[in-house]
């Protein structure tokens, strides 16, 4: 119930909001803490999904001690990483700028501990290291925007091989939201053998715009070295908990 008040109380602030910084952001009070968020509507929408519906959940908890949030938009979901497995090593990936800024900011509400603040990487996740191109609706920063090697978008990131700092940064969980560029991402994953850097994954794949193409070669990779599979509305969970023990 009191996450669920918790939800409610976040969705009324950003519906309701009127005074807004001059560049649209808003700040809201959730779980006690004070968050710096844009885009409010796609906000309400992402704070409901993780809390409500819970595709983060996993079981067992035990044997956490390393995530790599990759796509970590503004914060939101190491927050409830934190929630749930509380100070432990947290690296969060996100490229979009603003975005960004204000994973920075949000990340000084969660009260981690002075000499285990997470690693921040300006970053997009591709299948090498190189620059991409934002395009898609700008209005939206990284949700619905696909990501592309050229173009003539103003909107340039870095971008790195997933694949290869993986097996560098081994870990226990990745949870991949990328925006549509999970193919990319886990081509270079099951191309550099490094499914198994991670024994849980939770991964987002968008086939209501690519079909479930992506989403069959991922599993059948999966499969091969011995994973378990669950549907969580879009995202796929995808664990081994013989590899649950925590990273050194």
């Amino acid at each position: 119930m009191q996450v669920k008040l918790q939800v409610f109380y976040a969705v009324l602030q950003l519906k309701l909001r009127r005074k807004k910084q001059s560049d649209g952001s808003v700040f809201i009070r959730f779980f006690g803490k004070e968050f710096h968020v844009c885009n409010p509507a796609d906000t309400q929408f992402m704070i409901k999904e993780i809390w409500l519906e819970k595709p983060y959940e996993l079981y067992p908890k035990k044997g956490i001690g390393k995530i790599a949030d990759v796509g970590a938009n503004q914060g939101f979901s190491l927050f409830y990483f934190y929630q749930n497995f509380g100070d432990i090593r947290y690296t969060a990936m996100e490229p979009d700028e603003r975005n960004f800024e204000l994973l920075k900011e949000n990340i000084s509400a969660i009260p981690f501990s002075e000499n285990n603040k997470p690693e921040l990487l300006k970053f997009a996740a591709w299948n090498k290291n190189t620059e991409l191109y934002f395009s898609g609706d700008n209005s939206t920063s990284t949700t619905n925007r696909n990501f592309s090697e050229s173009g003539n978008s103003a909107i340039k990131i870095s971008a790195i091989d997933f694949g290869k700092w993986l097996l560098e940064n081994p870990c226990d969980l990745v949870k991949l939201d990328v925006e549509g560029a999970e193919a990319e991402v886990m081509d270079s994953v099951i191309q550099n053998n490094s499914l198994t850097c991670a024994g849980h994954w939770l991964i987002e794949f968008h086939t209501e715009r690519f079909g479930d193409k992506v989403f069959q070669k991922v599993k059948s990779a999966f499969d091969v070295v011995g994973y378990t599979y669950e549907k969580r509305g879009i995202i796929g969970y995808f664990y081994n908990l013989k590899m649950s023990e925590s990273v050194d």
